[in-house]
């Protein structure tokens, strides 16, 4: 089974969320897409939402014939969770014999502070969606030249390979969408539901609004 590994906050789930997971299903024919809400995201300021929240949300905000499913892996908000620790978790259950991480253009280019970042690519193949305002220099890149080499390239993707067979894409995303969920909590917690209404799904709102999250 070849599965797409997608971590985040998703506190709230937005469009340049969910029109990744569609471009990304579609064009790397995921067999599931496994959505793994941090509810610990030590490394950045949030605001607390219960993780059956953030599951609801997901699940409002995902199309249908999207096939996916939402782990529990990083539910605890008492417990530091790492990409590296999940990862291994999911590798010892078998969730998938080809698992595909897939990471922002932003978190690529910190890829080098996270715990055990030189043996998530020992795990999974990586895909780096790729934004306008966050942008790589694939080419210029020392992480690049010392573990990979290029082995091809379309429209769509670039893609490198470890000396164990192991892929890296820089996939270029077709829609970009420059907002964050941390964006979308403050304007909410300012009252600016119009201004909201341009990046998420009008049922998330509508549950936002309904069990009265992000207010100050």
């Amino acid at each position: 089974m070849k599965v797409g590994i997608f971590g985040g906050c998703f506190n709230p789930i937005h469009f340049g969320h969910v029109s990744l997971i569609q471009e990304i299903a579609s064009d790397f024919s995921f067999d599931k897409i496994l959505i793994i809400p941090n509810m610990n995201p030590y490394y950045k300021k949030h605001t607390p939402v219960s993780f059956q929240s953030v599951s609801n949300m997901i699940e409002l905000a995902i199309p249908e014939g999207i096939p996916y499913e939402i782990s529990s892996l990083e539910s605890s908000p008492n417990m530091e969770h790492t990409t590296y620790e999940t990862l291994t978790s999911l590798a010892k259950n078998q969730v998938g014999n080809e698992m595909y991480l897939i990471i922002g253009s932003d978190q690529f280019l910190e890829l080098s502070n996270w715990n055990n970042s030189k043996e998530i690519n020992k795990i999974a193949h990586v895909i780096v969606a790729v934004r306008g305002s966050h942008m790589v220099d694939i080419d210029d890149s020392n992480l690049l030249k010392n573990a990979y080499k290029e082995v091809k390239s379309d429209s769509f993707a670039r893609c490198f390979v470890t000396d164990k067979n192991r892929e890296l894409f820089f996939y270029n995303l077709k829609e970009k969408f420059d907002i964050s969920s941390t964006a979308i909590q403050e304007m909410l917690s300012h009252g600016k539901i119009e201004e909201v209404k341009k990046f998420i799904h009008p049922m998330v709102l509508s549950f936002i609004l309904e069990k009265g999250l992000y207010v100050k």
